[in-house]
């Protein structure tokens, strides 16, 4: 796996667990002074992913693929946050 990767490189590519649990799709990357945060959008539902190397395990460039472990609770805290909208 390359170390660094253009966003337009993997922008649009399937963002799935390392359980095989699909999140959605790569929408964008922010950078900031720390580390880039992955935009990952699935219908309504929007999750900010930390692009660490502890959390992307790998990306996939054939398949258009990023498997990921999320750090615990990220994901609960995103699905109570959506469903919580009005």
């Amino acid at each position: 796996m390359k170390s660094s990767w253009i966003v337009k490189e993997i922008v649009g590519f399937d963002v799935y667990t390392k359980d095989s649990k699909f999140l959605g799709q790569l929408f964008d990357v922010l950078p900031t002074r720390a580390n880039d945060i992955f935009v990952v959008r699935k219908d309504e539902t929007e999750m900010l992913i930390p692009a660490l190397k502890s959390v992307v395990i790998d990306i996939d460039e054939v398949e258009k693929k990023i498997v990921v472990e999320l750090p615990h609770g990220l994901e609960d805290v995103f699905l109570t946050h959506q469903s919580q909208k009005p």
